[in-house]
């Protein structure tokens, strides 16, 4: 569909100089694939509302399929042995990265519909990725704090200037030690800005291990178990839509 675009510009006259306002509304059209998994129990305990796990692939799996996604990471382990979360897997297209502007918009827009027709527990979502996903989820967290209960990261950066933005946030990072394609120096770095902000994140290094650390990762069960525990406050603001049922 093209874009819509609505816009005033005030004029000004001919060798003159004026600061002036651009005003308007810009709409664009957005199309995602996703995978969404849900807990064996979900048609059962109809009155309860579940976390979430907002999952980002890597660079590589652009060139899968959405329904592909299903043998990695926490979709894997959904698949595999069933998880007591609602597992949304969105698919990056092959000429996009989750951090451009595009995208970002397009999963949280995505994240959003999902909350809005599922019973999701909109205190406990929470967002984690590896490679070029634990960049988009640094990305996403950054940019939107008020949506997630904590953050997990694989082999991925985030920005350290925007370390105070999620200063309250439970983090976990994983680096492997000796990783070519996203050097370990740039989960250092992460890691000193949010101690000064007063956060402190868990960054577990793997010693002699490079990028492809993520099945060793996503296997765990510790991950799940410290997701699970996390909530955030019901007194703070959030950015997503609570749905139905009573949490459990």
């Amino acid at each position: 569909m093209p874009r819509k675009k609505h816009v005033t510009i005030e004029s000004g006259k001919a060798g003159t100089k004026h600061v002036r306002t651009m005003s308007g509304v810009i709409r664009h059209s957005i199309k995602i694939d996703y995978l969404l998994q849900l807990p064996h129990e979900y048609d059962k305990k109809t009155d309860t509302q579940w976390p979430l796990i907002l999952f980002l692939h890597g660079s590589g799996e652009r060139l899968w399929s959405a329904g592909k996604l299903a043998t990695l990471g926490p979709a894997r382990e959904a698949t595999r042995r069933g998880l007591p979360f609602i597992v949304l897997t969105p698919h990056c297209p092959k000429d996009k990265w989750w951090a451009d502007a595009e995208m970002t918009v397009s999963v949280m827009e995505l994240l959003k519909s999902i909350c809005e027709t599922h019973r999701v527990d909109p205190a406990r979502v929470y967002v984690t990725g590896m490679s070029m996903g634990g960049i988009g989820a640094w990305s996403l967290a950054q940019q939107y704090p008020d949506c997630f209960a904590a953050l997990a990261v694989v082999c991925g950066s985030g920005n350290p200037y925007l370390a105070s933005r999620v200063a309250s946030m439970p983090i976990r990072m994983y680096h492997g030690e000796t990783d070519k394609n996203v050097p370990v120096f740039y989960a250092l770095q992460m890691e000193r800005a949010l101690r000064a902000s007063n956060n402190h994140a868990k960054l577990t290094i793997y010693p002699g291990l490079g990028h492809s650390i993520w099945n060793r990762v996503y296997s765990d069960p510790d991950l799940y178990d410290w997701l699970a525990a996390q909530r955030r406050s019901p007194d703070a603001p959030s950015g997503l839509t609570a749905t139905k049922g009573t949490p459990k």
